[in-house]
């Protein structure tokens, strides 16, 4: 959690996640932006919704950001199938959703690694 999400973004790691839950649509659109742009981060995920999603999507490309770099961002985020507007749910929906991004996806490139409760 930080006001400062331009350095956030700045001094991540590569292959860290950002998490994007604020208020306003405009500063929403500005730090994916950035995070999409930066191109390296294996998590980028946005609360919002399919239409949300579809209108960042087109304003991103009016930007002129890549496709396949657009195509990595998670809106909405938690999205598993399961229909619940609870926080507690919604919550524990997206952490399975970073931890899977951000752990498993990273074992899973390492050869002769064993990932547990894989299937």
């Amino acid at each position: 959690v930080t006001a400062d999400w331009q350095a956030a973004i700045a001094t991540a790691p590569p292959g860290a996640g950002i998490l994007v839950l604020t208020p306003s649509h405009a500063l929403d659109s500005l730090i994916v932006s950035a995070a999409l742009e930066r191109g390296d981060f294996r998590y980028v995920g946005l609360i919002g919704s399919r239409t949300k999603r579809r209108r960042f999507e087109a304003a991103f490309r009016a930007i002129g950001l890549p496709e396949a770099r657009i195509a990595t961002l998670v809106c909405p985020i938690g999205d598993r199938g399961i229909r619940d507007k609870r926080p507690e749910i919604i919550a524990a929906l997206v952490a399975a959703e970073i931890v899977e991004r951000l752990l498993h996806d990273a074992a899973a490139r390492r050869p002769g690694r064993i990932i547990r409760g894989a299937a």
